[in-house]
């Protein structure tokens, strides 16, 4: 499980460019993530495991993503079994960059 603030690329295996994402709760993200850099690109992403130490400035101005727990309201909208059961077990979803997550970048940024 990762936690608040962390931060983690997937990269493309069709494109090579990265996503960058942080969390702004605790929770579970998966391996393989969609390509979310290129547009129109339909390539899948690789996590790079969290990588220790300072994250990197480069990685930090490119952070256009956010984990994030739902609300009990916004689970009961999902209609993807799959998905519930991922987010009832600790799964996060993922959503374009928010004021929560530019707030954990300026954590960061010290």
């Amino acid at each position: 499980m990762s936690e608040t603030g962390e931060v983690n690329g997937w990269q493309c295996e069709r494109c090579e460019q990265t996503t960058y994402c942080i969390h702004v709760d605790d929770g579970v993200t998966p391996f393989y993530l969609g390509c979310r850099v290129t547009e129109g690109c339909e390539g899948m992403g690789k996590s790079m495991f969290y990588p220790s130490g300072p994250v990197p400035d480069y990685a930090l101005d490119k952070i256009g993503w956010e984990w994030y727990m739902p609300d009990d309201e916004e689970k009961k909208g999902i209609v993807d079994k799959g998905v519930l059961e991922h987010v009832s077990m600790g799964g996060l979803l993922i959503r374009e960059l928010t004021d929560a997550g530019r707030e954990q970048i300026k954590v960061h940024l010290g």
